[in-house]
């Protein structure tokens, strides 16, 4: 059992923490995978009401964004998954300093800069509503790794990292901004809707094997 003594890990990994993680990882990544798709469904919902309304005739700017955001889902859907991974194994690596950062590919310095404004809000809603939940996970993970406080902004499941997610996601789809801001505020809402579940289910593995324990129970 680890027990929280004031810092957040435990100097030393958990032993079996890579096969705990993984477990996480893949809980983690399937939840986000479905928040994805569900992101999407809304988003394309709500472009088709739109041209329902506005009764657009075939060719129109309003059509082709909804056809554009069709034909680009697939891509959307890798670079997303992807992104999760980059962002779980440059946690990983944190164990590995002295081991060259391969995949230490930033997921913010990108070309899309227009998407700021929508991650820094989407980070702002998931820090008001979740802020707790996600301390709590983050210092678990730190833990697990045997990592101390100065890592708990590197957690893959922090509000920031969370919300970034979307932007190399998009990157290169050439959706048109009003899209891209569709599908930021779709995912946002998404998250809001499922992040407490995603985190009660990535807690219950280290809970089960006893790490720190008497924080909260996070509930779905």
């Amino acid at each position: 059992m680890i027990i929280d003594s004031g810092a957040a890990g435990s100097a030393r990994p958990l032993p079996g923490h890579e096969l705990l993680f993984a477990q996480i990882a893949k809980i983690s990544g399937s939840h986000l995978a479905d928040i994805l798709k569900k992101s999407i469904s809304s988003a394309d919902a709500f472009l088709y009401a739109i041209c329902q309304q506005d009764q657009s005739t075939f060719g129109s700017p309003n059509i082709e964004n909804l056809k554009m955001l069709r034909y680009c889902t697939p891509a959307l859907e890798l670079q997303f998954s992807r992104a999760v991974e980059i962002r779980v194994e440059q946690f990983r690596q944190l164990l590995k300093p002295a081991v060259k950062q391969e995949m230490d590919l930033s997921l913010v310095d990108i070309d899309d800069t227009d998407d700021v404004v929508s991650v820094e809000l989407a980070a702002e809603v998931l820090s008001k509503n979740f802020s707790e939940a996600i301390s709590i996970t983050g210092r678990r993970l730190c833990a697990l790794f045997g990592l101390d406080a100065s890592a708990l902004s590197k957690s893959p499941l922090t509000e920031k990292h969370l919300a970034e997610l979307l932007r190399p996601a998009l990157h290169g789809t050439g959706l048109s901004p009003k899209v891209r801001a569709i599908v930021f505020r779709s995912y946002e809402d998404a998250l809001g809707a499922s992040l407490a579940a995603m985190l009660a289910d990535v807690n219950q593995p280290m809970v089960n094997s006893g790490v720190l324990p008497q924080l909260s129970s996070l509930k779905n």
